[in-house]
């Protein structure tokens, strides 16, 4: 934010890369997680079967590889129609709409990467090797910042180099993980024939109930891009609220759910009188984390945006606007930790139509 500040430069940027992120719970973390992680948990406990472990996963690779793949060069060849779609407003500055197609276009191959890298994830998690798979992200920030910090102010046309940074930090959120993964076993060459598996048939089934909801969530923030597209640095500073309540949702909440999904799978299948301990533990520490976080990010708004965001071409005004944002976003937190714990509840049973119909 301080290195390119609220303005059209960030806007675009955001707008082209929420698109194929739309996308992402679907392919990535979302219900990909909920259905094969207590999937691959069971077969690689102790009563589990690892050679169908292996082989779950190769035939997901492929269907990531084929689907996702198909996804993307759809999503490449319709990103007029979406970015227009998702931010009308761009057309009332010249070019700036055109240069969100362009910038779109370039990222929407992040959709296939982060998907196959949220894959590699799954399995370290199932395999309770959580550090490094929490790490990734990391790759990802430090790509941006650095290209933020130390490229665009030397290049002509920020906008493409920017887009292919995206791709880059992709990349690595793969290629760290790909090593561990190959250590505990697991082959990387994708078994083309994987849609005959049963195992991959039943890990698609449990994914199918979310894909109605996710669209609900996507749609939350596609009217949401579309309005604030209509003012003047709107997406940053949206874009900005959300990304402080983010980041405690990141840090607390998607990191215990992590965890609480694999553990309780196992819970469940080998000493299920220890499962409702853990949970309500979970449900417990989330609750001491996000309600005082949550006040803070209200009430003391302003400084917690100046002090993240502040500086540079990030300037006062920039503040006020995102600071006030982020007061209305603040409690959201609140309800959206515990739904995410209470819905991993349900996912460790395998049952995903529960916590996506209500």
């Amino acid at each position: 934010f301080s290195v390119m500040g609220a303005g059209h430069l960030y806007d675009m940027y955001r707008t082209a890369n929420r698109i194929p992120n739309a996308f992402r719970g679907l392919f990535a973390e979302g219900t990909l997680h909920a259905a094969f992680v207590p999937t691959l948990a069971g077969l690689t406990g102790k009563d589990g079967d690892r050679r169908e472990a292996v082989e779950l996963f190769r035939g997901l690779l492929a269907v990531m590889l084929l689907v996702v793949g198909l996804v993307v060069a759809v999503g490449i060849l319709a990103s007029p129609w979406l970015v227009r779609l998702y931010a009308e407003g761009f057309s009332a500055t010249p070019g700036k709409l055109e240069t969100t197609v362009l910038m779109n276009r370039i990222m929407f191959p992040y959709l296939l990467l982060i998907s196959l890298a949220a894959l590699l994830q799954a399995v370290l998690n199932s395999h309770e090797k959580f550090l490094l798979a929490a790490s990734t992200p990391m790759f990802y920030n430090l790509t941006i910042a650095g290209t933020a910090w130390w490229v665009l102010p030397r290049v002509a046309n920020p906008a493409p180099v920017l887009s292919a940074a995206v791709l880059v930090g992709g990349l690595l959120q793969f290629v760290v993980q790909a090593p561990a993964v190959r250590r505990l076993g697991f082959s990387l060459r994708p078994l083309w024939n994987g849609f005959a598996d049963p195992q991959v048939k039943a890990v698609l089934l449990l994914m199918l109930p979310g894909i109605p909801v996710l669209g609900i969530n996507q749609i939350n923030q596609l009217v949401s891009n579309r309005f604030a597209s209509f003012i003047d640095s709107g997406v940053s500073y949206t874009y900005g609220a959300y990304r402080v309540t983010e980041l405690v949702f990141g840090a607390v909440v998607v990191q215990l759910t992590t965890v609480l999904l694999p553990l309780l799978s196992r819970e469940l299948k080998e000493n299920p009188e220890h499962a409702p301990r853990t949970l309500v533990g979970t449900i417990t520490l989330v609750s001491f984390v996000t309600l005082p976080a949550a006040v803070i990010m209200a009430v003391l708004s302003r400084p917690v945006i100046g002090l993240l965001f502040g500086g540079g071409r990030f300037d006062p005004v920039d503040v006020t606007v995102t600071a006030a944002t982020l007061a209305a976003y603040a409690f959201s937190l609140v309800g959206t930790g515990h739904v995410k714990v209470m819905a991993t509840a349900f996912f460790a049973q395998k049952n995903t139509r529960t916590p996506m119909w209500g």
